[in-house]
């Protein structure tokens, strides 16, 4: 298998950028048809864009519409969710959790790059864990979303008990 900087080289020697797209798209779902044939399960891919401002990147309750889509028709049997994610939404991540529970009788996550916060509690819900040396979990830091950003809980708790004193 490919490491990941190896398949990033293999895109990057496409000199034609109007046919860039199209190449990515063509090659993402080969090397996601490869997966399912070595796995012999369907394969579920949530990939952040990480180079978007949170909360772009972040799991939201939008995602809980395109899972619900995704899931349907899928072997019951098993599922395995490809995940890169900085994190994002406690109460999002926990219905896309009951959603796949409720879909599927094992659940494998594999983490090829990082899985942090609220994307980690997602891949501990699962069955199986599959990473190597590269992947990452991250701490779980739970977050509120107040207009529109994700600020860490621990930041509100901290600051009402400063009021307090």
């Amino acid at each position: 298998m490919p490491t990941f900087q190896q398949l990033l080289d293999e895109l990057n020697k496409r000199p034609q950028p109007e046919k860039q797209v199209e190449y990515i798209d063509s090659f993402r779902k080969q090397k996601i048809k490869e997966i399912k044939e070595i796995t012999k399960r369907d394969v579920l891919v949530y990939f952040s864009d990480l180079k978007k401002n949170h909360p772009a990147g972040a799991i939201t309750w939008d995602d809980k519409t395109c899972f619900a889509d995704i899931v349907e028709g899928l072997d019951k049997k098993g599922v395995d969710v490809i995940l890169h994610s900085p994190g994002g939404s406690a109460e999002a991540t926990e219905s896309l959790v009951c959603m796949l529970h409720e879909h599927f009788d094992n659940i494998r996550f594999i983490v090829p790059n990082m899985a942090k916060s609220a994307a980690t509690m997602m891949v501990l819900s699962g069955d199986e864990i599959l990473m190597d040396d590269r992947s990452e979990l991250g701490p779980i830091d739970p977050q509120i979303q107040i207009n529109g950003n994700f600020v860490p809980a621990q930041t509100l708790i901290d600051g009402f008990e400063e009021a307090k004193r």
